[in-house]
């Protein structure tokens, strides 16, 4: 196990006048139990040349000992559960990318709600509902289990009461088709801002709602996780989870600007009593990766103009941290 997952807070200060002897205070706070660590799949990706997949698969879930995959699922309005249904299998499963994820060591399926961020217009027990049909068809005809799953991804224009209302009518709909050991994490909010606090406080301030939840979550992008929600989260002994981390952009080799930024976010969410942790896309094709305008999102891409791959700085950077943070670390 490696130590480094406890946070710690330092003070400092000089032994004497003139001395360049410092004396440092370590005072320990509480740690957590570092559970998981994984990638999504991208939502589409056109047939690679032969061996590319296997090995991106390993390379990014078995190299990296990844035990989560995050998965996406449209559910606009529009979508019903046939062709939410429909959309999955042709993506993950017809594909073969979820089974190869599956013998490189991905035992926890998370699902990704995705229906953009405006609020609601179906009320959100029409809208539970449906995700919990698709949950268990998926389960009954498919064969694939979803061990957690969001409310929405990044529902910046949910109200709290409606992220409360939809966790609730989730869980119960849920429970209602024999799937209570299906998790809920939820907001999952773009960053760790006032909005995403007030939306975790709503949960957590409803007892049915907070004891429908596994675990509280957001994204680590422009802000990244801090005390205020992590206090939030861990006072009411639930997971935290971030399900998404990243990078955007065009990104060059050798970019250590990004691969460093997402390393520190990783450290400072650890410090934050992070549970369970996710990097954006684990990889995907590029027409022309030169020209491409969203490269950083993934670790290792297929450029097809030049029929090379390009890897990510932040790859070899998530490499090394998973040695000193491997899963169970705490």
């Amino acid at each position: 196990m490696a130590a480094f997952c406890l946070p710690f807070v330092l003070s400092g200060q000089a032994s004497s006048a003139g001395s360049d002897e410092i004396l440092l205070t370590v005072e320990p706070e509480a740690a957590q139990i570092f559970q998981g660590f994984g990638s999504s799949l991208a939502t589409e990706l056109e047939p690679l040349p032969e061996g590319v997949l296997p090995d991106f698969s390993k390379r990014v879930f078995g190299d990296l000992k990844m035990n989560v995959v995050r998965l996406w699922a449209p559910i606009g309005e529009s979508e019903t559960v046939e062709t939410m249904l429909a959309t999955f299998a042709r993506r993950y499963l017809e594909s073969g990318r979820l089974e190869l994820a599956r013998q490189h060591g991905v035992t926890t399926l998370l699902l990704a709600p995705a229906r953009g961020e405006e609020a609601p217009a179906e009320p959100m027990a029409d809208y539970g509902r449906k995700l919990a049909e698709f949950i268990l068809q998926l389960k009954d005809r498919h064969q694939v289990t979803i061990h957690v799953t969001g409310l929405a991804n990044e529902p910046e224009r949910f109200s709290p009461q409606q992220v409360v209302d939809g966790v609730k009518a989730l869980r119960r709909e849920l429970d209602q088709r024999g799937l209570q050991e299906v998790g809920i994490v939820a907001p999952e909010r773009a960053n760790n801002d006032r909005a995403s606090l007030e939306m975790i406080e709503a949960i957590c301030e409803d007892p049915e709602a907070l004891k429908g939840v596994r675990g509280l979550s957001t994204h680590s992008y422009s802000m990244a996780a801090n005390t205020l929600i992590a206090d939030a989260i861990t006072g009411r002994n639930k997971e935290f989870w971030i399900t998404e981390a990243g990078n955007t952009g065009h990104e060059e080799a050798g970019d250590t600007q990004r691969a460093a930024s997402l390393a520190a976010r990783m450290l400072n969410d650890l410090n934050h009593r992070v549970t369970h942790w996710i990097q954006f896309i684990a990889y995907a094709d590029s027409g022309n990766l030169s020209l491409d305008k969203d490269n950083a999102t993934k670790l290792l891409v297929f450029d097809r103009k030049t029929g090379t791959t390009f890897e990510s700085l932040q790859y070899p950077y998530l490499r090394m941290l998973r040695v000193a943070f491997p899963t169970g670390c705490e």
